[in-house]
């Protein structure tokens, strides 16, 4: 089931970060606070401030960037 997970989610996975390249952000997958709540894959409190003050273009960005290291397991 993982690996269906995996094969499944790298075509999206790719799409995402072409999309971050194509609008010259950055890529890279680096570590990623969780926060205290212990799920993988939630927002930190800074993310989501950051989020909230984000204007509509970088709210885009910042989403996908998150989105992207969720589907990348990160």
């Amino acid at each position: 089931m993982a690996q269906t997970i995996t094969d499944e989610q790298a075509p999206v996975i790719t799409q995402m970060t072409g999309w971050l390249s194509d609008g010259n952000e950055a890529v890279g997958m680096g570590g990623m606070d969780h926060g205290t709540n212990g799920m993988g894959g939630m927002m930190s409190d800074d993310e989501m401030a950051d989020l909230g003050s984000a204007t509509a273009t970088s709210a885009s960005i910042l989403v996908l960037t998150q989105m992207a290291e969720i589907a990348a397991g990160l």
